[in-house]
C-alpha cells in the first residue's frame, strides 16, 4: 500500500535557532489540525538545534530532520524545506514566530471552501523576545479583489510581508520562482502569487510575529546588504537591487495566464511602481557606476600584494 502523505507540509528553516525555537514547535505541535508533517532544513547550525530537532525526530515520524554541513544562505534554506514537502499545502514557519492553536485549522478551512483562494492568513500580533504583545499590524491591501491588476498594485509597495506565513496552495506555489535571493523577494513572490490567485485574511489576531536583536533586518539596513546575506554568493559583486526587483515583477507578469487586458494593467501598474522607487533606481546605477570606476584600482592593489 502507498503511504498517505497528509495534506499540509510546514517547512521551518533555521540557522542557529536554538533561542526559540522548541517553542515554535510546540506551538505548532499545539495546532486542533493534526493533519500534517514538519521539513526541517538546518543550514549548518553551530548551536544546539540539532540537539532540540532530534529530540522530536525521534519520537514523531512527522518530524522530517535535514541537517547540511555548508550555510547555503537564507534563501536557499527557505526554498529547500518547500522543495521537500510533498503537500497539497503548505506553510513556511520561522523558526521564532508562534500560532493560535486555530491558525491552522482556521486557514484550511477557508483554503477547503474556496478554490480561488490561492493563499489564507490571519492578522499579526508582533511579540517580543520574552513573546509579550508589542503591537497589532494590519494593513489594508486588496489582495481578496476578483481583478489580477488590482492585487498587484497593492502587492507592488515594501512592507512588512507576514502574509506570506500563512497557509499557501502548494501547486500556486510551484508555479513561482520561489525566493529570488535578492532583498524583497518575499515581497516579489507574494506579488507573484497574487496574479494567480486572491488571498484571504482572517479577521482574528492568530499569528504571533517575534521581534527581537537577532533579526536579520536589525543587522541589514540596505536592500543590497539584505540581498548578500539571503545569498552569500553575491558578496563583492556589483548589485542593481532595486532594478532586480522591478524586472522580477515584470518577469511574474509575462509568465502567468492572464487575458491581455489584465496583463496590460499590471504593466501599467508598473510604471506607478518606477514613478515610486526612481530615485532608487538612479542611485542604484550610480552606486554600480562608482564599483566599477573602482574597480581596476581594486584589481591593481590585488596584484601587488600578490
Amino acid at each position: 500500500m502507498s503511504e498517505r502523505v497528509p495534506r499540509l507540509g510546514i517547512g521551518i528553516p533555521v540557522y542557529n535557532g536554538e533561542n526559540y525555537l522548541e517553542e515554535t514547535i510546540n506551538s505548532l505541535l499545539a495546532q486542533t489540525y493534526q493533519d500534517y508533517e514538519i521539513f526541517i532544513s538546518d543550514n549548518a547550525s553551530t548551536d544546539r538545534t540539532e540537539e532540540i530537532c532530534k529530540k522530536f525526530t525521534e519520537n514523531d515520524s512527522r518530524f522530517h530532520y535535514h541537517r547540511y554541513e555548508k550555510n547555503r544562505g537564507a534563501t536557499w534554506n527557505f526554498n529547500n524545506v518547500f522543495m521537500l514537502s510533498r503537500n497539497e499545502y503548505f506553510k513556511w514557519a520561522p523558526h521564532d514566530d508562534l500560532y493560535d492553536p486555530k491558525f491552522v485549522e482556521k486557514c484550511i478551512e477557508v483554503l477547503d471552501r474556496d478554490k480561488g483562494v490561492v493563499l489564507c492568513y490571519t492578522k499579526t500580533t508582533i511579540i517580543d523576545e520574552n513573546g509579550k504583545s508589542v503591537k497589532k499590524f494590519e494593513t489594508n491591501l486588496r489582495v481578496d479583489n476578483e481583478k489580477p491588476h488590482v492585487r498587484f498594485h497593492d502587492l507592488l509597495v515594501d512592507y512588512m510581508v507576514y502574509e506570506l506565513y500563512g497557509v499557501v496552495l502548494s501547486e500556486a506555489l510551484r508555479k513561482t520562482p520561489l525566493f529570488g535571493g535578492f532583498g524583497h523577494d518575499d515581497g516579489v513572490l507574494l506579488a507573484h502569487l497574487g496574479l494567480l490567485g486572491r488571498y484571504h485574511e482572517i479577521q482574528e489576531f492568530l499569528y504571533y510575529n517575534r521581534e527581537h536583536a537577532q533579526k536579520s533586518w536589525n543587522f541589514y539596513k540596505t536592500y543590497r546588504e539584505y540581498t548578500v546575506w539571503l545569498d552569500p554568493t553575491k558578496a563583492g559583486k556589483i548589485l542593481l537591487p532595486r532594478w532586480r526587483m522591478g524586472f522580477e515583477y515584470v518577469k511574474a507578469i509575462s509568465s502567468v495566464p492572464l487575458g491581455w487586458r489584465e496583463k496590460f494593467l499590471c504593466y501599467v501598474q508598473m510604471s506607478f511602481w518606477v514613478k515610486m522607487f526612481w530615485k532608487s533606481l538612479i542611485a542604484n546605477v550610480l552606486i554600480a557606476l562608482l564599483q566599477v570606476a573602482a574597480l581596476p584600482l581594486r584589481i591593481f592593489k590585488k596584484k601587488q600584494i600578490g
